[in-house]
């Protein structure tokens, strides 16, 4: 599947305990460039526990080009993470 920058996915995230997993969305800032030539995307991690930091941006649906947040949410910009696309 193709995977572009700037669209929001729905990831598997491990519970701490590592029992099971849950689906968590993340925005794709790699480049489309990257997107196509790797296997993996660089992405960060959305969130809906909103703490206001200086790490974190408002995600408003206002913002997005297509689709509509169930819930307010930040982009946590320094919780970075390389992520395999075929586990999307």
């Amino acid at each position: 599947m193709k995977y572009n920058q700037r669209e929001i996915v729905l990831v598997p995230f491990p519970y701490s305990d590592l029992s099971s997993t849950k689906k968590r969305p993340v925005l794709i800032i790699s480049n489309n460039q990257y997107n196509q030539q790797f296997d993996d995307a660089v992405v960060c991690v959305i969130t809906s526990n909103i703490f206001k930091d200086e790490y974190s941006i408002p995600l408003l649906n206002e913002n997005l080009e297509v689709g509509v947040l169930p819930e307010s949410s930040i982009v946590k910009v320094h919780k970075l993470l390389q992520l395999i696309k075929s586990k999307f």
